[in-house]
């Protein structure tokens, strides 16, 4: 099992510090990668599909080593970067600043909406008897996180547990009907 760790990022840097961040780091044990999610986008009365990044100002690793190391691998690489290459900071959870892998839980939640490019692709469902039911995309089986639906946006609104807080995160959901 692969464990996941987060860089906080100057937001709009986040390719450029993949492009400098990749060759310094041994590829068999870290991969670098962005989440981003398809969304809807109406510009002059016809929809569009625009990818977003999911976490502005966040990379994301995937390691191949024990949580315990991956701190004393990956710290002293970043140092060297922050002052002139926007990284700000590995995220921790807790006060043990080693303790730097995602949390299980949010790691299994993220990785069952994404896809195999790391994307969240657009959902569709309907609302019956003021349920709403997902028939496909990346909300399925995801109905009770949904808190609100923008129908005119085409969004669903969730709370979501990421870095250790309560984020709300607007998903792609297109309504098909209301019954």
């Amino acid at each position: 099992m692969d464990n996941w760790v987060v860089t906080f990022v100057k937001t709009g840097s986040e390719a450029k510090v993949i492009k400098i961040l990749e060759p310094k780091l041994d590829k068999e044990l870290f991969m670098l990668f962005l989440p981003t999610k398809v969304e809807p986008l109406k510009a002059k009365g016809i929809w569009r599909e625009t990818i977003k990044l999911l976490f502005p100002g966040y990379i994301f690793a995937r390691a191949k080593i024990k949580p315990d190391l991956i701190a004393s691998v990956l710290n002293p690489i970043l140092d060297g970067m922050k002052s002139s290459h926007s990284v700000i900071r590995l995220l921790h959870y807790g006060d043990d600043k080693k303790s730097v892998a995602m949390r299980e839980r949010e790691r299994k939640f993220l990785e069952q909406l994404l896809d195999s490019n790391h994307c969240i692709v657009g959902s569709k469902g309907f609302i019956a008897d003021n349920k709403i039911h997902i028939t496909e995309g990346a909300l399925m089986g995801l109905e009770d996180k949904i808190k609100k639906i923008d129908r005119h946006q085409r969004k669903a609104i969730l709370n979501v547990e990421f870095a250790g807080e309560l984020c709300e995160m607007r998903l792609p959901l297109e309504i098909t009907d209301k019954k």
